[in-house]
């Protein structure tokens, strides 16, 4: 896993030794691999979700546009999954977009949920 997680960042020192610790201990917890695995197997199950689990609300996806394990096709919900989804592609970001590019990441979130926050 920390071969994984160091492989997967862009930006050097994304991870520092303490970060890898903590993550190496949160996947060394029962079931936490396969809970891992199964919410990735979960989202290629192709369903036709009743429309009561339709997510209405507005939704924001910023996708590392270098990243080394999903395409950039599985970025894009279904209409039939959410209704309002907007999604950004973050060209210098891999898997972790946060810990590639956390500042970027940070000022995105907070313009979003300002926008939200206005719309409400």
């Amino acid at each position: 896993m920390r071969k994984m997680l160091s492989g997967a960042a862009l930006r050097e020192g994304a991870y520092t030794s303490e970060d890898l610790d903590r993550y190496t201990e949160a996947f060394a917890r029962p079931g936490a691999v396969a809970a891992m695995v199964n919410y990735y197997r979960a989202a290629f199950i192709p369903s036709r979700p009743p429309k009561r689990w339709l997510i209405e609300l507005p939704a924001y996806v910023l996708w590392g546009a270098q990243d080394k394990y999903l395409g950039r096709q599985l970025a894009q919900p279904g209409p039939k999954l959410v209704a309002n989804c907007r999604v950004e592609y973050v060209e210098q970001a891999g898997h972790y977009v946060h810990h590639d590019c956390p500042e970027l990441v940070g000022e995105k979130l907070v313009t979003f949920l300002r926008a939200a926050d206005a719309r409400a």
